[in-house]
């Protein structure tokens, strides 16, 4: 099965855990497997077959669409917190 993961954590120098969110599984690999120049939160796509992960690449789309979403949702609370310090003085 072909699908979406991010990269959840860097455990150590050697290794990656991996968030097949769809299948609410999560596999931890060798830093190495990934793709290069990848971080922490980055999506990948990956392909799953008998609980094998097989790494396809790095999904720039949905990474920076994911970044987006975040910073949206940041500006947001961010205001919120703005609106009520002001009215606290």
């Amino acid at each position: 099965m072909k699908t979406i993961a991010v990269i959840d954590r860097m455990s150590d120098q050697q290794t990656a855990v991996i968030l097949v969110e769809t299948l609410g599984k999560e596999f931890v690999v060798k830093q190495a497997q990934l793709p290069e120049g990848v971080n922490v939160h980055d999506y990948i796509d990956v392909e799953v077959i008998h609980n094998s992960l097989t790494i396809l690449g790095k999904n720039e789309l949905k990474t920076k669409e994911q970044k987006v979403k975040i910073k949206d949702k940041l500006a947001v609370l961010r205001a919120k917190n703005n609106h009520i310090s002001r009215r606290r003085r």
